[in-house]
């Protein structure tokens, strides 16, 4: 048995996450923990970035519960809508000698249909990816499994409506709530919640690998610790204080101008290069 504590951001893509013992996640500056028998798999190691992890492939597994499946394809004002993730994990990885593998299309990715109710814990997530998790860390590959649910996050046994994604600490399993992701639509702004969705993954991923001070140690001081794993910079996907679905609505229309946009500032950037040396 061991402890696992989330941060939930409101970003809940770029909420203001919080951090306890080894669990991250985007929403207001709070923090959920729970005793837990599941491992989600194989862990990644602490720092994926590093000249001594051997591996060539980073490959991001990609489930869903039947009705919460990801945006995919393209729409003619935002093009396609995996190229601001792949451009982001691409970004992270860049001059490791590591390539990301990521599927795009819903044939690329595994729906299962053996889950009930619509509040999970971070127990129950695990417990998912114990059974549907299909790619596992070692030998070339390092791992990372994400999962759409059509449901919300429970912290401390009650549903957040806020909460869009999670990071569960150095388990490299992600979750994604697909009800508060489609609640931040908007009927005369088409694609705005396909780029919440790739928001919320890009910055639930940067807690995966390690941001900030989640596992890669700082090149400056950035980390704004009363948020837990999260970056001093507003204008970062790692920053803490963008709370809930219009919050980070606001951040996606802002920042993502177009689909292959860089969303990480500066300071987390000289994390990622100072931890690939």
């Amino acid at each position: 048995m061991r402890s696992l504590a989330i941060h939930v951001a409101l970003f809940a893509a770029v909420a203001s996450c919080s951090t306890t013992n080894d669990a991250t996640s985007s929403s207001s500056s709070s923090s959920s923990s729970s005793s837990s028998s599941s491992t989600g798999g194989t862990p990644p190691p602490s720092n994926p970035l590093s000249p001594e992890v051997q591996a060539t492939r980073v490959v991001v597994e990609i489930d869903y519960q039947r009705g919460a499946e990801p945006y995919t394809g393209s729409t003619v004002a935002f093009g396609d809508t995996w190229t601001v993730f792949k451009t982001n994990a691409a970004k992270l990885f860049e001059g490791t000698g590591k390539t990301v593998e990521v599927p795009t299309t819903l044939e690329a990715m595994e729906a299962f249909d053996d889950v009930s109710g619509d509040q999970f814990t971070s127990e129950a997530i695990l417990a998912i990816a114990d059974r549907h998790r299909g790619t596992q860390t070692g030998g070339d590959v390092i791992g990372y499994y994400v999962v759409w649910l059509d449901g919300y996050f429970e912290r401390d046994g009650a549903r957040d409506t806020q909460v869009l994604g999670v990071s569960i600490g150095r388990t490299g399993v992600i979750a994604m709530f697909k009800p508060v992701i489609e609640s931040s639509a908007l009927p005369l702004v088409p694609g705005v919640s396909r780029a919440v969705e790739q928001a919320v993954l890009v910055h639930e991923f940067g807690h995966a690998i390690g941001l900030v001070a989640n596992g890669l140690p700082l090149a400056s001081a950035h980390h704004d610790e009363p948020h837990g794993a999260h970056c001093t910079n507003d204008q970062c996907i790692m920053y803490w204080a963008i709370e809930g679905v219009a919050a980070a609505r606001d951040f996606a229309q802002k920042r993502i101008t177009r689909s292959d946009v860089v969303l990480f500032g500066d300071e987390c950037l000289a994390d990622v290069a100072a931890a690939r040396r």
